[in-house]
């Protein structure tokens, strides 16, 4: 009789083999299934999937299940490795409430978040890649391979506080009876923070107004973010 033998954990075929009984399981982790197909030196084993009880050839259907089952596996991997940092972050937010302007912290706080999304970014390249393979075995390749730091490490928003914003802003007593300083102003500080890349559009008409330099405007913007002038979301 013919047998499939697979990897129990991938439903990945590795072998196939001739012999009167089926070993149930290896100490390889591993599982064998009969099959009906007629076996010569040109099969491609790699094209065998397990359907009732029985080891089937189906070379479209064995690449779908396996494109599924190695995206479950990416994703599990990706879970595994965002745990610990999810933890990190309740931490931190936990140190930031009892001590706001805690830089070190703050700058810990936004490193996880970014190595968090580079996490999210290998994930969904290699699940990619998996969905664009053409064969099982390339499929697994890309799993086997999966490295969490090949995806795009985002770069941090410029962001800051609405203190930070208006430390900034700097206006002076005039500026801050200024009815439409106060309006626009108003408009900026609406959030619980404030992103930079907006700010040259609302300031804009004080600048068309000749109450703010341009030079003034992106001072504001672009001057670096210091670690004490970002916001933490939620603290």
């Amino acid at each position: 009789m013919n047998f499939i033998v697979f990897m129990k954990d991938r439903e990945l075929p590795i072998a196939a083999v001739d012999r009167p009984f089926p070993i149930e399981t290896f100490s390889g982790g591993t599982v064998e299934y009969v099959t009906d197909y007629c076996l010569s030196s040109d099969t491609d084993i790699q094209y065998f999937h397990i359907l009732d009880n029985k080891a089937v050839y189906d070379e479209e259907a064995s690449l779908l299940k396996a494109k599924s089952l190695a995206t479950i596996g990416i994703r599990s991997i990706a879970s595994r490795l965002q745990e610990p940092l999810d933890t990190k972050v309740f931490a931190l937010e936990k140190t930031l409430k009892l001590d706001r302007s805690n830089t070190e912290a703050i700058e810990k706080y936004y490193q996880t978040f970014q190595r968090q999304q580079q996490i999210r970014n290998s994930s969904n390249d290699a699940q990619n890649a998996i969905s664009g393979s053409v064969s099982v075995d390339d499929v697994w390749r890309i799993v086997d391979s999966f490295d969490s730091f090949s995806g795009e490490r985002p770069d941090i928003a410029p962001e800051v506080t609405r203190a930070a914003f208006l430390n900034r802003l700097s206006l002076s007593m005039k500026e801050k009876s200024d009815p439409v300083f106060q309006m626009l102003t108003t408009d900026l500080l609406s959030a619980g923070y404030v992103d930079l890349r907006q700010v040259p559009s609302n300031l804009a008409p004080l600048v068309l107004y000749g109450k703010l330099t341009q030079e003034r405007v992106d001072t504001i913007c672009n001057s670096p973010v210091g670690w004490g002038e970002r916001p933490i979301h939620g603290v």
